[in-house]
């Protein structure tokens, strides 16, 4: 949709055909599997023990050409973002699409790749990112990121 104007229907159709949704894919376009991850990470990080019904979810179902070209006439491009955030002592969860200024890491991501950026207190704004998709290296990933976690406890 960002990169060639197309309309929710035919830009899913397209990266369905270039394998980067499922066939069926409810749960990454309506935020889900976003959310799932991010109940992972939250619960592991912050020994916390959320759930599904934790997490404010929105999809991307909704985001129109419209939409993304309102983003761009601002210097902004709109992604499908997880957020974790501590507010009067609690974790809030959402997952929703925003609008992010184009210099941010995350607004780069594109196709399967996926990242993660985490706020620090003492060296600011730290992002990861990798490349396609898949369950094994999904998996890799995640481990990693939890054994680097739980080493610099």
């Amino acid at each position: 949709m960002q990169n060639d104007g197309w309309d929710y229907a035919r830009a899913l159709k397209e990266a369905q055909k270039l394998g980067i949704a499922e066939t069926n894919p409810n749960l990454d376009v309506e935020g889900r599997d976003t959310a799932n991850k991010l109940v992972l990470i939250a619960n592991r990080l912050f020994d916390a023990s959320l759930g599904k019904d934790d997490v404010q979810v929105e999809g991307i179902t909704g985001v129109t050409t419209q939409d993304i070209s309102a983003a761009a006439a601002d210097g902004k491009v709109i992604k499908l973002i997880g957020t974790v955030a501590r507010a009067d002592g609690q974790l809030q969860l959402n997952v929703a699409p925003k609008r992010l200024d184009k210099d941010h890491p995350l607004a780069a991501v594109s196709g399967s790749e996926k990242a993660i950026s985490y706020l620090t207190d003492t060296m600011g704004r730290i992002t990861v990112s990798g490349g396609k998709s898949s369950p094994v290296g999904a998996a890799a990933a995640l481990l990693k990121d939890l054994i680097n976690a739980t080493v610099a406890r």
